[in-house]
């Protein structure tokens, strides 16, 4: 029986010594404030390796703040590595290398996915698997080598076949034993404890020049069955659990699961609220309306711009009225809405801060989010590109993205609604951590 240490280090970005959280899974993303998100895939990973014979842990030192020298001392095996931090993921594993040589060493993520030899150039690299971690790492452990992985071998580097597992039921629920639930938290949540959860991966549509997912989950969109998801939605609030959000990036790409889904906890009584993130033309009225009343009360849509000109550059294959639509119908349904929304794309028609407030305000969305997007994504070659290269352009966009947000966020009539919607949920005490860490976001980008 092999025995394996995931590594959830805390983050540090590539050439900076600020210390940041990072959301160590198929986004590869840094996180604002003291927001701390479960490890996701690492806990369904773990659960994977223990059902195949391993001894599998991990070492959570993004959430419980430690030290770089005492993740070294722990760690045994995997590090997962972000879109900003290969370097610093490297310098961890070249330390436990130094600790211990004869200890294996796999790192994954989405930019090793996509640049595997970028990775292997250093030693202190076994092994680079493939995709979302269950799979690449297995075949990695257990010294199959067969997919899902880059290794060496008498000195060569040896790429073996990226083969998606398609079959996701056969990953166990996640191994939630290994984390303290206490220390998550993220902004708006109406219970907690809160659990993360995924029904599917990857995304059907998966040409968005933002986006890389179809490099890492694979060229077509992957679900768990109906049985499975309520399974796992039982088995959490069982557990303690009160409220689940979705990682997915397109929850609702089989509307028959969510329909089972949501009949199912119709008739339990709605006993878990959940949050899920989906694109604006993969949702219906009907089915806005169903999942509304089975508890689901927050949706995040990716509306990126108002712009049809922007929407057709950068291939997101949904127009303006989509949103639109989506929006209306996640409203009537009583749900809240979370946006987000790219500064930089070409062809781009909104020029004011006014007119970006006016738009997202006609749609009513409560937590709209900015981004700037500095690179695309070169599906053919892997990577990501520069799309704007002049530093004094993305400056000037990044003060736009503060102004707006600024804008929307510290207006009066919006504190006063959040203030009263979660003193009578949360408390004073959770509004004032909430308001603090948007303050440290803000000005800290």
């Amino acid at each position: 029986m092999s025995k394996i240490v995931f590594s959830n280090h805390l983050g540090r970005v590539d050439g900076s010594k600020k210390h940041v959280h990072l959301l160590r899974d198929w986004s590869g993303a840094m996180i604002p404030g003291n927001v701390i998100f479960p490890p996701i895939e690492m806990l369904y990973a773990i659960s994977y390796l223990r059902e195949k014979g391993h001894d599998a842990g991990l070492v959570d030192g993004n959430c419980t703040h430690q030290t770089f020298e005492a993740s070294v001392n722990e760690v045994l095996g995997v590090t997962v590595s972000s879109w900003l931090t290969l370097e610093n993921d490297l310098e961890l594993l070249a330390a436990i290398k130094k600790e211990r040589p004869d200890c294996k060493t796999i790192l994954c993520g989405p930019n090793v996915t996509c640049d595997p030899d970028a990775a292997m150039k250093s030693s202190a690299v076994d092994v680079v698997a493939l995709g979302e971690f269950v799979d690449g790492v297995e075949e990695a452990v257990s010294g199959k080598l067969r997919q899902n992985v880059v290794y060496r071998r008498d000195g060569e580097v040896i790429h073996t076949p990226f083969v998606p597992m398609e079959d996701l039921d056969q990953i166990p629920y996640a191994a939630w034993d290994v984390v303290d639930r206490k220390r998550f938290w993220v902004p708006f949540t109406r219970n907690n404890p809160f659990a993360l959860a995924l029904s599917g991966l990857g995304c059907p549509h998966g040409k968005c020049l933002f986006c890389h997912e179809e490099s890492y989950f694979g060229d077509h969109h992957r679900s768990h069955s109906a049985q499975y998801v309520i399974g796992e939605m039982d088995y959490l609030n069982s557990i303690g659990f009160r409220e689940v959000i979705y990682r997915d990036q397109c929850f609702t790409a089989r509307p028959d699961v969510v329909e089972a889904l949501c009949d199912h906890l119709i008739q339990k009584g709605s006993p878990v609220t959940w949050r899920v993130s989906t694109r604006v033309d993969l949702v219906s009225q009907d089915l806005l309306d169903l999942m509304s009343k089975a508890g689901c009360y927050q949706i995040s849509f990716g509306f990126e711009s108002f712009s049809p000109a922007a929407l057709l550059a950068c291939k997101k294959g949904a127009t303006v009225e989509d949103g639109y639509n989506a929006a209306r119908w996640a409203k009537e349904a009583g749900m809240e809405i979370s946006g987000g929304f790219i500064f930089g794309l070409p062809g781009e028609e909104l020029a004011s801060t006014r007119q970006w407030l006016q738009q997202i305000r006609r749609r009513d969305i409560d937590f709209p989010q900015f981004f700037v997007l500095s690179h695309i994504f070169d599906y053919k070659n892997r990577k990501f590109v520069p799309l704007i290269e002049d530093p004094k352009e993305i400056k000037r966009l990044q003060s736009k993205m503060l102004r707006l947000a600024l804008a929307f966020y510290f207006n009066p009539i919006y504190l006063a609604r959040q203030v009263h919607r979660v003193i009578s949920k949360e408390g004073l005490k959770r509004f004032l951590g909430i308001f603090y860490d948007f303050l440290r976001y803000f000005f800290l980008r």
